[in-house]
């Protein structure tokens, strides 16, 4: 049903990003799939909220991230 709604939003007009991996059923469990689900992730929300261009490099899953997220002191943690 996937891949028919996916192919249906496209032959309207509409971008999308659809994922799968041949060596996993319903969801991505093997490490190596769920790297790149959470890469491919990264990337999509990067390009939907226009903070770099479609055609930059996507962030690696290993990438060192902490230097741009927001810093809380351990008062405010919950």
């Amino acid at each position: 049903e996937a891949t028919q709604m996916v192919a249906a939003v496209r032959a309207a007009g509409t971008p999308v990003w659809f994922l799968t991996a041949e060596d996993e059923g319903h969801s991505f469990s093997r490490a190596e799939n769920r790297d790149f689900l959470f890469s491919a992730t990264v990337a999509f929300v990067q390009q939907a909220l226009a903070a770099v261009p479609p055609d930059a490099e996507p962030v690696a899953a290993d990438a060192d991230v902490s230097s741009v997220l927001p810093q809380r002191s351990k008062a405010g943690a919950k």
